[in-house]
């Protein structure tokens, strides 16, 4: 019995080590999901824009954002909302998105890469984003 209990013990600390270990908590992923054109009346070096979807997960939820960087390197971050996630098997499940761009978006992670697929809902069309990790300031400098 208490070789049991301890096989039990040791394969949950096991699968604990090994969740936070493939897809670590506390990071923050950017993927580029479009463009936006804009039409404007003469001539505009700013009008267009860059769309990504950036996604920053702790422990138990995911913040996810849209951020739009202009020609001109200006900066405007939309919030779409915070979401519950888990793990099963190398997939990341986000509740409750509906009425989202998330509501159709499978995260997979494949050798520690996040990467995701969008089937647009009436011409099944996928798009494929592959997200690079953002390293903070103190990450970068060690």
């Amino acid at each position: 019995m208490k070789l049991i209990l301890i096989t039990v013990v040791f394969s949950f600390t096991l699968f604990l080590g090994f969740q936070e270990e493939l897809f670590p908590v506390n990071k923050t992923f950017i993927s580029k999901i479009g463009t936006l054109c804009e039409e404007v009346d003469g001539d505009d070096s700013c009008a267009g824009k860059t769309i990504f979807l950036v996604l920053k997960f702790d422990k138990e939820t995911v913040l996810a954002q849209e951020k739009y960087v202009s020609a001109c390197d200006s900066v405007s971050i939309i919030p779409i909302g915070d979401f519950k996630w888990s793990l099963s098997q190398k997939n990341i499940v986000l509740e409750n998105t509906e009425n989202t761009f998330l509501e159709n978006l499978k995260l997979d992670i494949i050798k520690n890469v996040l990467s995701g697929k969008r089937e647009n809902d009436g011409n099944k069309h996928i798009g494929h984003f592959n997200f690079k990790e953002v390293l903070t300031k103190t990450e970068t400098n060690n």
